[in-house]
């Protein structure tokens, strides 16, 4: 079994504009509503150690940034001794468009306890994918005219 939810919008600025606000990782705090703290480098193969909200709870993630290929992808996915059990991925995905930028997310889970993440935690990664895809919009647009 796995998990797959997807996001996307259409964010009135070039590529370039996006994904350098995506490999900000020290803005991440001020415009994405999941992320309370963030440390690493937007660098493939280097960890990042990610502070974010889970519904009313706080947890500490680590992260594998696996690809950075500006200004179309990035991707990365769940470091740790769980990811035996449920491992994820989260990769966007950039697309020119006119003047500005089709934007898309994608979050896979898989692994053997993916439908206990689902019921656990799966209303909360909905609404914080729909929440964080807005909010990048409205942050690249207001921020980067």
């Amino acid at each position: 079994m796995s998990i797959c939810i997807k996001r996307q919008c259409y964010i009135n600025r070039p590529p370039e504009t996006v994904f350098a606000t995506l490999c900000d990782f020290s803005a991440y705090e001020r415009w994405n509503p999941w992320v309370v703290a963030i440390k690493g480098s937007c660098v493939e193969g280097e960890d990042v150690a990610v502070r974010a909200k889970l519904g009313k709870k706080i947890g500490q993630f680590q992260h594998r940034i696996l690809k950075v290929d500006a200004p179309y992808v990035l991707h990365w996915c769940d470091k740790g001794w769980f990811t035996r059990l449920a491992y994820g991925e989260r990769k966007r995905v950039l697309t020119a468009e006119g003047e500005g930028t089709q934007y898309q997310v994608m979050l896979t889970i898989s692994g053997c306890m993916s439908g206990v993440v689902k019921h656990l935690y799966g209303e909360h990664l909905e609404k914080g994918m729909t929440a964080e895809t807005h909010a990048l919009q409205q942050w690249v647009e207001r921020n980067h005219g």
